[in-house]
């Protein structure tokens, strides 16, 4: 199967079980945001048909409310779209199946089953051509992603969602792992998906656990695979990591097939392997891939019998995003480090101390043709009364949830219930 590179298309779904009746409040806010602090100017982009391989739901009924608006450079397209009903199960199953869904949150199949409504969030190339691979990373796919971003942190600032469903990785998260995940890095836990794999692990025997990657392939046109071994998969996905920060990194590369990285004192060893497409042992039809087998980790104890001591480390280990987990402990305090961060930065942008709304204390004199346009929409909606249909934000239909589909969907899998007795002896029930 062919992986999109770069995706022209990233989405967002926030599922809610109350109301979410800050939509205006939450495009006001984003406008604001994106002008102020990046130079983004975005407006209506009326009611023209949706490009590339988006397409709007069959009819628009009561309760649901879409608002499309495009860069004044015409470049980007964002979306907002809330729907006053729960979603439907089947984009995010998945996810749910995910070993890793089910060890960050186990009640998550509940959380989503409670949702009442949900908002979609979407941000699109406005060509919906591709990016040019003019190297392992591009700054149109960074700026696609870190838009989604901010809109899905100021979403959440106006109204805490139940859990939050991030398509281009496939992954359901807690707003507050969400929160951790989005400042650990680019690629970084929130953009790299790793599925658990494995075979039950003898008697007496650790269970050897390898895993997969879904999103390293939209940077690298490939994803990543570690094959089971002893080496803890949390270790392992900080390989992975450090293996995709040295590939997108300015003036990176990837690890040419059979050469090794690791950390500049040995203490970490791993050797890379270029898979390319063909049969598996089983007979089963396998995408193209870099593989990534453990050598050496002394912090986990771990030795593989293919490792050979080396006088110098061919490829040194680059810096990556810091590890996916964190304690709930420690996940609340990036949290309430998050949002504070946040709401200092509103503040600022308003120039008046302890208002959460965003108001722009600006002489329009001061401003650009493009900014006092952009001003006046804003004054406009601030106050409702005097809404004209030149100063109100499009309303269209809602979009549609994405369902992403995983590289290689019918290899074996690692629940997360079995997972957590398996490895971490915890319970079945």
């Amino acid at each position: 199967m062919t992986t999109e590179l770069y995706p022209t298309r990233l989405q967002a779904v926030l599922l809610f079980e109350g109301q979410f009746d800050a939509l205006d409040a939450l495009i006001r806010d984003f406008t604001r945001i994106t002008e102020l602090k990046y130079g983004l100017i975005f407006a209506s982009a009326g009611s023209a048909a949706r490009t590339g391989s988006v397409t709007s739901s069959v009819s628009s009924t009561r309760g649901e409310d879409t608002v499309r608006l495009a860069s004044a450079s015409g470049h980007l397209t964002v979306s907002f779209s809330h729907i006053a009903a729960p979603p439907p199960i089947e984009p995010f199953e998945g996810a749910l199946a995910s070993a890793i869904t089910g060890i960050l949150n186990p009640r998550m199949r509940e959380r989503l089953a409670a949702a009442r409504t949900h908002l979609l969030l979407e941000v699109e190339q406005e060509s919906g051509e591709p990016d040019a691979p003019a190297g392992p990373a591009t700054e149109a796919f960074t700026e696609r992603l870190e838009t989604l971003a901010l809109m899905v942190r100021i979403a959440t600032d106006h109204a805490e969602p139940s859990c939050i469903h991030w398509a281009q990785s496939d992954q359901l998260l807690d707003p507050q792992t969400f929160e951790s995940f989005v400042t650990a890095g680019l690629p970084g836990p929130l953009h790299i998906h790793p599925h658990l794999f494995g075979e039950q692990a003898a008697s007496g025997q650790s269970a050897l656990i390898g895993l997969r990657t879904f999103g390293a392939a939209h940077w690298l046109g490939r994803e990543v695979v570690m094959p089971p071994s002893a080496l803890a998969w949390e270790a392992g996905f900080e390989s992975v990591l450090s293996f995709l920060h040295l590939a997108t990194m300015e003036g990176g590369y990837i690890i040419p097939d059979g050469d090794t990285f690791g950390t500049e004192d040995g203490s970490e060893s791993y050797r890379v392997i270029h898979r390319e497409a063909g049969l598996n042992e089983s007979g089963e039809a396998i995408d193209p891939a870099y593989e990534i087998i453990a050598l050496r980790h002394d912090g986990c104890t771990f030795v593989s019998p293919d490792y050979v001591a080396s006088a110098q480390i061919v490829r040194s280990r680059a810096a990556a995003p810091e590890a996916l987990t964190l304690a709930p402990q420690q996940a609340q305090e990036v949290h309430a480090e998050v949002t504070n961060a946040i709401a200092d930065t509103r503040r600022k942008l308003e120039g008046i101390e302890g208002r959460l709304e965003l108001h722009v204390p600006v002489d329009p004199e001061d401003l650009s043709e493009g900014a006092r346009q952009s001003l006046g929409r804003e004054q406009a909606a601030e106050a409702p009364s005097q809404e004209t249909a030149e100063t109100a934000p499009m309303r269209e239909q809602p979009l549609e949830i994405m369902t992403p589909t995983p590289s290689q969907p019918g290899l074996p899998s690692v629940s997360g219930r079995s997972l957590r007795a398996r490895v971490f002896g915890k319970s079945e029930s």
